[in-house]
């Protein structure tokens, strides 16, 4: 059994940043611009959406899954943005400063689901 770690304050004001930055870019999936770039590009941004929410659950609960999961997810969501030239200089820093905050306590984390 493992000793669960309190959640540092920073990292709960990291988080709710992040929440409220997947609650602005939720209705992203359905403006013309994402609709006019394919067919499949919507369910592929909500994806990244969803997986990005999912990651921040994981933080939150001080999971190191959860840390991967959302550098994985920045990643391929900056990937994907660069390939049909939106990349966005908001939301590319903010998300570089959660991975770094998150990267910065992944140690504390607990490694079980």
């Amino acid at each position: 059994m493992t000793k669960t770690q309190k959640r540092p304050t920073l990292l709960s004001i990291v988080c709710i940043i992040g929440y409220v930055g997947i609650a602005i870019s939720f209705p992203n999936i359905f403006s013309p611009f994402i609709k006019q770039l394919g067919i499949g590009y919507p369910a592929l941004l909500g994806s990244i959406i969803s997986l990005r929410f999912i990651s921040l659950v994981g933080v939150w609960f001080m999971k190191k899954w959860g840390v991967i999961l959302f550098v994985i997810i920045f990643i391929v969501n900056e990937i994907v943005r660069t390939m049909i030239d939106d990349v966005s200089y908001i939301e590319l820093p903010v998300s570089a400063i959660l991975s770094i905050v998150f990267l910065c306590y992944y140690r504390l984390m607990d490694r079980n689901l």
